[in-house]
């Protein structure tokens, strides 16, 4: 479970280097909705789904 974590994280900071930030409703909520307030730089997803559109 944590090597997938890992490489899922790996694979998520690729994909931000060139798209917009992805934060996930299980682990940064509150960075979520404090940045939509803002500027929308992150597209909120669900943990269990946050590889699916990558693939």
């Amino acid at each position: 479970m944590r090597n997938s974590k890992i490489e899922s994280q790996h694979l998520m900071d690729e994909f931000v280097k060139n798209s917009k930030k992805i934060c996930y409703l299980t682990l940064c909520r509150r960075l979520c909705q404090l940045d939509r307030e803002k500027t929308l730089n992150f597209i909120c997803i669900p943990f269990k789904l946050h590889l699916e559109p990558l693939l």
